[in-house]
């Protein structure tokens, strides 16, 4: 008979490894006789598996020296300590959950990325519309300001939320976009019910889970202590149900905690901890190897240099992924999830050549047969392909670190494919630039965020000089910046880091396009909006099979690898530095965020 090519998914569990693969084949159907031709897809979802970092062989020249306190008064030098924040509305205090002065409704476990922490059952509703959770009874908060109650979880989260409080600046707002501007309805003493606006399949990862992206978190803070002390005392006063309780946060200079004797889940090993601010790298050092503090964190080459000296490395699997945004490129005109108009961002009077114009495809500067969207999307490639990241995580990292090509894309995940890699080739970037249009190069600017960006950006800017481009280093404080990303004006390519799509992540999370598309509307978006990404984040997101949500990840990262929308760096292993007379052993849990520690409560001393 007629020969019909037909295309199947087979999808099959494999039982103890917690692992689905899915396999795309073509057969050709002849009569009754079926043949495999070829595997298309082979894909894995798996659960939580801890990732060893790799650590550089070295000698080890000298013993690591004598503490100068005693053993279980931990001190910890880092780079900034902040100024507080105890509020919801401001995004509570960056180091609360690593220091476990929060918890929150969830945490990740060897076999799980959402164990129950503080919640004790949820229930989403047969149509998936809404999502009723049941908070674990009898949990006190710190300072005697009481049970932790539906009305507390209500509260936090409502606060947090600029859909129901505009006046929040909460970091990473847009993941509760699932729940939108509806408040959370308390049912009883314990139980809350969140109606939900747009599903999302992490969303007790994400939004509440332990150790998620730390600038997306929703801690659990007591609205007694709020209500009867203030906004501004509960600035410095972090009241939370942790099994570490707030001593005393002097902004800018430490952070004191206590453990909290009997507590409800653990009582930490660890008695006390004080986080110091120390921004010299030198001066951190010095202070670990006279034994004045026993963790730190450093850049890759000193880590090393520390481990010659009998100091180890160690981190929780987290990474700093450092990419370029090409900004500027804001294509929507509606938003994705209501189909509402919406103004035009950014400029596109003004004809720079990164950003492709798909409002006046024809612009007057378009070699023959070139829109304007190609001419840009040329360009963005060179700009890709001018850079060397061998040589950056060579150089600049000591190989404590590895290349990374798309945002949100790992090269270590078992799901990454190297056709999404660009490969360095500066002679191409070159011929791009001139079938572009600009045989004479450009003036092009780069946004350089002060901190862990400086190095690789200073890189890139060089690569780029050498292809023959005219580049405007820009640095500065990322909170100047950052206004200009929430009110979508931002038109010149900046790099920054990110902690999702990193190697212990499940590929499958609908990361990528919440940040690139109107669907995070009023919070953080990367400089980007692309109506395709949009609509493959809403299919993403409401997918409940994690296999084909892994299918449709493939499909965007084809699409970011064409467009170039957002390259990456370098992936950066996020590990501390410590003393090995501090304490015997450090199990951590998995994190899907940038902090190179967690979980102080599980430290065990020598």
């Amino acid at each position: 008979g007629d020969t019909v090519l037909q295309t199947v998914v087979v999808e099959k569990m494999i039982k103890g490894d917690t692992v689905v693969e899915t396999v795309v084949v073509e057969k050709e159907v002849k009569g009754d006789t079926v043949v495999v031709e070829k595997l298309v897809e082979k894909i894995v979802v798996a659960t939580a598996v801890p990732i060893v970092q790799p650590t550089a062989t070295v000698i080890v020249e000298e013993d690591a020296p004598d503490l100068d306190h005693a053993q279980g008064n931990l001190v910890i030098a880092v780079l900034n300590v902040g100024s507080g924040g105890g509020t919801p509305d401001m995004g509570v205090g960056a180091n609360s959950r690593a220091l476990n002065i929060t918890e929150n409704l969830f945490q990740s476990t060897p076999t799980e990325w959402a164990a129950n922490l503080v919640a004790d059952s949820w229930e989403f509703a047969d149509d998936q519309s809404s999502l009723s959770i049941t908070l674990k009874s009898g949990i006190q908060f710190h300072g005697g300001y009481g049970e932790l109650t539906a009305e507390d979880l209500a509260w936090s989260f409502d606060t947090a939320n600029p859909a129901t409080n505009p006046d929040s600046i909460a970091g990473g707002a847009q993941i509760v976009s699932w729940v939108g501007a509806n408040p959370v309805e308390v049912i009883d003493k314990y139980t809350v019910k969140l109606v939900i606006e747009q599903w999302d399949p992490n969303w007790n990862i994400t939004t509440f889970g332990q150790l998620g992206d730390d600038r997306a978190k929703f801690d659990l803070v007591s609205k007694n202590a709020f209500d009867t002390n203030g906004a501004d005392w509960n600035w410095l006063n972090i009241i939370g149900t942790g099994p570490f309780e707030l001593v005393e946060w002097k902004p800018e200079e430490s952070v004191e905690v206590k453990r909290v004797e009997d507590h409800w889940r653990i009582t930490p090993e660890v008695e006390s901890i004080t986080m110091q601010e120390i921004p010299d790298e030198a001066v951190r050092m010095a202070a670990l190897s006279t034994g004045e503090v026993d963790i730190t964190v450093l850049n890759p080459n000193n880590r090393v240099a520390m481990l010659r000296k009998g100091f180890l490395n160690t981190g929780a699997g987290a990474g700093s992924f450092h990419h370029i945004t090409m900004s500027g490129n804001y294509w929507d005109d509606k938003e994705a999830k209501t189909g509402d108009p919406v103004p035009k961002r950014g400029t596109f009077k003004h004809d720079l050549p990164w950003i492709g114009n798909p409002w006046t495809p024809e612009d007057g500067n378009n070699p023959d047969g070139m829109d304007d969207m190609e001419q840009a999307r040329l360009v963005r490639l060179a700009l890709s392909h001018a850079i060397d990241r061998d040589l950056i995580v060579e150089q600049l990292y000591g190989g404590s670190a590895s290349p990374y090509h798309i945002y949100s894309y790992s090269t270590t995940n078992e799901n990454y494919k190297p056709e999404w890699s660009f490969d360095f080739d500066p002679d191409l970037s070159r011929e791009l630039i001139a079938q572009a249009g600009y045989p004479d190069g450009f003036n092009i600017p780069l946004y350089i965020r002060t901190g862990d960006d400086t190095e690789p950006g200073a890189a890139v800017a060089g690569m780029w000089r050498d292809i023959g481009l005219n580049v405007q280093e820009y640095h500065g404080d990322y909170s100047v910046f950052r206004p200009g990303l929430i009110g979508r004006t931002v038109t010149m390519p900046w790099i920054h880091s990110a902690g999702g799509g990193g190697p212990q992540t499940s590929m499958d999370q609908p990361v990528i396009g919440i940040y690139s598309s109107t669907v995070g509307i009023g919070g953080y978006n990367l400089g980007v909006e692309s109506p395709y990404l949009g609509e493959k984040y809403l299919e993403l997101s409401s997918e409940l099979d994690p296999a084909k949500r892994l299918l449709i990840r493939f499909e965007m990262a084809d699409y970011m690898r064409e467009q170039v929308l957002v390259p990456g760096v370098v992936a950066v292993n996020n590990d501390i530095t410590y003393n090995p007379n501090s304490f015997a052993s450090w199990d951590m849990v998995l994190t899907i965020g940038e902090e190179a520690y967690n979980s102080v409560e599980r430290i065990k001393l020598r």
